[in-house]
């Protein structure tokens, strides 16, 4: 009988700190990890507004302002004439945190993720998404993080748009998982259960809370949930070794429109969360109770609301399977010819 292992590489440390100060290098002594140098990742904008919350010895500060690969290979080049026992901090959004964990794949050094703000999973996830000169974005296998600390008094200063994002990319899960459950039934791809149920208990745990007849998203015993399920979710893609568990047609709509209109794109867990009502509806699910939520937290509900014109969004779920031509959708289930893409998601339009 063949046996199946795996490899899994776990945060030695997750801490979510509701405190004025990080005092990251008291963390690191309770945990037993001695780094001689820290290097900092951070925008300079984001630094200087959140640097009062540093609390430790920082001995090099790497500003990134237009996050292209070009500028971040640059700062690769710089970093690896530094000692090899240095310890990389990305401090900031995901941008940043993403800027990081490439560094880290090409320097070779571990890294901590200390987030200002819970847009989406790449907290914690093992992809980096950045971006070329000419505004594609490329999406690259990383290194999971070694810890990760999050500031509730941080994270709950960052605009409103970036825990809306936050949540749309939990409830994404909601999309991919049927997706996955979809290329099963079809083409006989294996299900990881433990990758499945993480997945299913990061979407279901903010979903349960988003049904309370009023939620303030400023909360911070909401921000703390959020916290956990982002990394929650992020956990179910190291566990199955990729993005299936947290990404499907939604994703891949998504993607479209970072494709086709780069320069109008907006946060990535809005736009994923505006992809589930058009995945529901290529699905022929009720996107009632969706809307509704949506509609009391804030996200589009319409083409409109999305900021973008019924001929580009068309265009967009009419070339998503060509994003990742491996994922099996529901999208692979049509031929997607404008007249029935503009059928199928008319109560959007």
């Amino acid at each position: 009988m063949k046996t199946i292992s795996r490899r899994i590489s776990l945060p030695v440390l997750l801490e979510i700190i509701d405190e004025e100060k990080i005092n990251l290098d008291e963390i690191l002594s309770y945990y037993n990890l001695g780094y001689s140098n820290k290097i900092l990742i951070s925008s300079k904008e984001l630094y200087q507004k959140y640097k009062k919350y540093l609390n430790f010895r920082i001995e090099e500060k790497f500003f990134i302002n237009i996050f292209t690969l070009d500028e971040i290979e640059i700062v690769i080049k710089n970093i690896k004439k530094l000692s090899n026992d240095s310890l990389l901090i990305g401090f900031g959004g995901g941008r940043v945190i993403d800027a990081t964990k490439y560094i880290g794949l090409k320097t070779g050094l571990k890294f901590f993720s200390l987030p200002t703000a819970l847009s989406h999973d790449g907290i914690y996830s093992p992809v980096a998404v950045l971006s070329q000169d000419n505004g594609m974005k490329i999406r690259i296998g990383t290194p999971s993080p070694l810890g990760i600390v999050v500031n509730l008094d941080i994270v709950q200063q960052a605009p409103i748009e970036t825990i809306r994002s936050g949540i749309g990319d939990l409830l994404s899960n909601l999309s991919a998982l049927k997706d996955w459950k979809l290329a099963e039934k079809d083409e006989g791809e294996q299900i990881d259960n433990f990758a499945y149920i993480l997945s299913y208990l990061a979407y279901n745990s903010i979903l349960n809370l988003l049904d309370k007849s009023s939620i303030n998203l400023k909360d911070k015993e909401f921000l703390e949930n959020l916290a956990y399920s982002l990394i929650i979710s992020g956990l179910s893609m190291e566990i199955a070794g990729s993005s299936r568990p947290c990404s499907g047609a939604e994703h891949l709509f998504s993607h479209a429109i970072d494709y086709l209109y780069p320069k109008k794109s907006i946060f990535h867990g809005i736009q994923v969360a505006f992809g589930i009502l058009v995945a529901e509806l290529f699905r022929g699910e009720e996107i009632e109770r969706m809307i509704e939520i949506y509609k009391k937290i804030g996200l589009p509900t319409s083409v409109k609301e999305l900021g973008f014109e019924k001929k580009e969004i068309i265009q967009a779920i009419k070339i998503a399977p060509k994003m990742n031509k491996e994922r099996y959708t529901i999208f692979n289930k049509f031929k997607l010819s404008k007249l029935l893409i503009e059928k199928m998601i008319s109560p959007l339009l």
